[in-house]
């Protein structure tokens, strides 16, 4: 098993190493006066955050990423592996489009998104062979929950709360409590 509360602080460590150059809008609806480098920086660091919301859907909610509103972390057997296979595939497209990087500032970019990768993946390597696996469900519920109930959030999106929940206690179909 994976500890929620590890894998929350490396996606804020990786956002908050990003935050300089993470889009607020879709490239598409960038404003014209920022630099090509940054939109383009902005896409190969799509592929980190995809990567690390998907192993801590909770946190990427809360931290303004779309489409994780609804999911919960995965904490069923084989979870660790499927994780590392998430994180090793993010660093493996990432490496592919630094090797044909042509411009010093992007280029600058996905290394550092590659040393985080790769720190990810040695840490919680170590974390796997020497700790007890332990991950705190209340307050992953908790954070979970309050992340979409607060009112900043918009009311389209604390319905999710309800989905979320329901993923929690394993009633919806296909689920099983998270508990278990």
């Amino acid at each position: 098993m994976h500890n929620p509360h590890r894998q929350r602080l490396l996606l804020h460590a990786a956002l908050l190493l990003l935050g300089g150059f993470l889009p607020a809008t879709p490239a598409a609806a960038q404003p014209n006066d920022q630099p090509a480098w940054i939109i383009k920086s902005n896409e190969h660091a799509q592929i980190a955050i995809t990567a690390l919301a998907r192993i801590s859907p909770e946190f990427a909610s809360q931290t303004g990423v779309k489409g994780y509103d609804e999911q919960i972390a995965d904490l069923t057997a084989g979870a660790e592996d499927r994780h590392r296979d998430l994180l090793l595939a993010a660093r493996t497209e990432l490496a592919k489009r630094r090797d044909v990087e042509t411009d010093p500032l992007v280029r600058q970019d996905l290394e550092i998104l590659l040393q985080n990768a790769d720190d990810t993946l040695a840490s919680n390597e170590l974390k796997r062979r020497l700790t007890l696996p332990y991950t705190d469900i209340g307050r992953l519920i908790f954070f979970g929950e309050f992340a979409l109930l607060q009112d900043q959030i918009a009311p389209e999106r604390r319905a999710a709360a309800l989905a979320r929940l329901r993923r929690y206690t394993g009633l919806e179909a296909g689920t099983t409590s998270i508990a278990e």
